[in-house]
């Protein structure tokens, strides 16, 4: 027992001694220490950024005088369309034509009963026959001092009255028949057989289709490089092709579209095509220095204006804004591109102007090169 307790005590006093020596404490300072001189040195250098420039495809284009086609959808339209109205009244007492009917000028659209108007004609030109007698018994009369000159005024006013009551009533029987003033084709026959047609009332409408009017709205961009004169065609949904030439151009646009109406006359022997239709207006522009870009290389830029993206000889993207002429299948006809320009056609929205790129040949139906 008491040797046992001898040994616990000396196992107590190394333990003490051992403690006091600091040594328990060195593996962990040592352990800080290493942690420390870690935390102490600089941090791993972070992996190199990547400044390969991006690559794009692009086509060199060539500018060339190019004669574009301004393309506008219209419609044909009547040269003329008349009302045709009765400058007498009474019944209709005929209507020669049927709708539909070709007429000429002067033709009889429509005949009104002459009632009493023969006769009334009749004693017009008595009265004529009589003032006429008196007034040249007054020249007689005058001659040989028997008349005064108050008088001879007199008997001619009278005469001239007669005359132009005569005239009126002719006119009056004359306008019973209802004439065309042109040629054309009869499209509405409004006074029927039996109607009573009164002073100004129509009755009939004709419509001139030859020639034709194709009508169309150019807007105000491209109204400056139009002029009357111009040649121009039309394509109607009917099939029929028309020529002719620009004939009026409005002086005002108008203000609910900004468009100016815009007006084609066309030859149309025949009246083969018709108005109202559905067409497409051509007019052929003055050759302009343009390129042809494909159209997929033309965007806007951060301020809303269209332009292209293109490589410079440093091969850094310049955006140059430029104005479409004409859009094929093969691409856009443009102005404002220099000649020799290398348009970025695939890349060209991920990447800004100033930066510097490496292009290569488009390949057309790859995807965006990277």
């Amino acid at each position: 027992m008491k040797r046992s307790w001898i040994w616990a005590s000396l196992f107590a006093i190394a333990a003490t001694a051992w403690l006091a020596s600091g040594e328990i404490a060195l593996p962990f300072l040592k352990t800080g220490a290493k942690s420390a001189q870690g935390a102490q040195k600089p941090a791993a250098t972070a992996k190199p950024k990547d400044t390969t420039p991006f690559r794009v495809e692009v086509v060199t284009i060539r500018v060339a005088p190019h004669r574009a086609r301004l393309k506008l959808p219209a419609h044909t339209a009547s040269f003329q369309t008349v009302q045709v109205r009765a400058r007498t009244s009474g019944i209709v007492e005929e209507t020669p034509f049927a709708e539909g009917a070709r007429v000429r000028k002067g033709d009889i659209l429509c005949r009104i009963d002459s009632g009493s108007r023969p006769a009334r004609l009749q004693a017009a030109r008595a009265a004529v026959a009589s003032a006429r007698r008196d007034y040249e018994a007054a020249v007689r009369l005058l001659r040989s001092g028997h008349m005064p000159q108050s008088r001879l005024k007199q008997l001619k006013a009278l005469y001239d009255k007669a005359m132009a009551q005569l005239r009126q009533y002719e006119l009056d029987i004359a306008w019973t028949k209802v004439r065309a003033p042109m040629g054309g084709i009869l499209a509405r026959q409004l006074a029927k057989k039996g109607d009573l047609l009164s002073l100004g009332k129509p009755c009939a409408e004709i419509v001139k289709l030859d020639p034709l009017k194709i009508i169309a709205d150019v807007s105000e961009r491209e109204v400056g490089g139009i002029g009357t004169g111009r040649k121009a065609s039309a394509t109607l949904v009917t099939g029929e092709t028309l020529q002719g030439a620009i004939t009026y151009i409005a002086p005002a646009a108008d203000p609910a579209t900004r468009t100016f109406r815009l007006e084609m006359t066309a030859a149309n022997p025949g009246g083969k095509a018709r108005a109202g239709v559905t067409a497409s207006l051509v007019i052929p522009l003055p050759a302009r220095p343009a390129a042809l870009v494909p159209l997929a290389a033309i965007g806007l830029d951060d301020n809303g204006v269209l332009g292209v993206h293109h490589a410079g000889k440093d091969n850094r993207v310049i955006h140059t804004p430029v104005k479409v002429l004409e859009e094929t299948r093969q691409g856009a006809w443009v102005l404002g591109l220099p000649d020799g320009a290398r348009v970025i056609v695939s890349g060209q929205y991920y990447v800004l102007p100033g930066q510097k790129v490496t292009p290569v040949p488009y390949r057309p139906g790859k995807e965006n090169p990277s």
